[in-house]
């Protein structure tokens, strides 16, 4: 199915006008995904609240970066006789439009369906990658995120050492399971398969 990335880091959108695109996304059929500025619990909890089912997050550098991404996205565990499904975060009960886009059930399945992706830009988070994903439970997929890979380690695709790098993220991804993603230009190249299209 696809997904429909809502760009929030880079772009002047304001929440209020997020919440409207995740509402237009979700009712034309498709999966509304927001990159949020960072990993922070104010950004990830107004993309929930508003219906997001994928968080993006970008420049992951670190463990608790990473960590935060769950934590705030996740529900805790609701009621002991019937648990949200692991793992639980911190996210509190703020309402919001997300339960009427996804129906009343919505709070007992939403750590089952909310996407959690990170980006790996810069040579810091690839010397990291294998600790985030050891230690942190809840990551679906992990982005490369092509150019600012290449700008952050003054190299380009096809470099020698970007693609030292490139490997040592995909083979770190492919190993754990989890989903591998790229830009579109990369859909012939093994492992991916979530791409970012073109804007349009």
């Amino acid at each position: 199915q696809d997904f429909i990335w809502i760009e929030m880091q880079h772009a002047p959108l304001t929440w209020r006008e997020t919440q409207q695109l995740i509402k237009v996304v979700a009712e034309a059929g498709c999966i509304p995904f927001v990159r949020v500025p960072s990993a922070n619990v104010g950004a990830i909890q107004k993309a929930t609240d508003a219906g997001a089912l994928g968080i993006i997050i970008p420049m992951v550098e670190t463990v608790q970066e990473a960590r935060n991404a769950v934590m705030f996205a996740k529900f805790p565990i609701g009621h002991r006789d019937n648990p949200n499904t692991k793992p639980w975060g911190h996210r509190s009960s703020g309402g919001g439009q997300a339960g009427s886009l996804w129906g009343g059930g919505y709070s007992t399945n939403a750590n089952n369906n909310i996407f959690i992706l990170i980006q790996i830009e810069s040579p810091a988070g690839v010397g990291q990658i294998d600790n985030i994903l050891e230690e942190v439970e809840g990551i679906d997929g992990v982005m490369v995120a092509s150019n600012d890979f290449g700008a952050h380690g003054g190299d380009r695709d096809g470099d020698e050492s970007y693609n030292a790098r490139e490997k040592l993220v995909r083979e770190a991804v492919l190993k754990r399971g989890k989903i591998l993603a790229g830009p579109s230009s990369w859909q012939t190249r093994p492992g991916y398969k979530m791409f970012q299209g073109t804007r349009s």
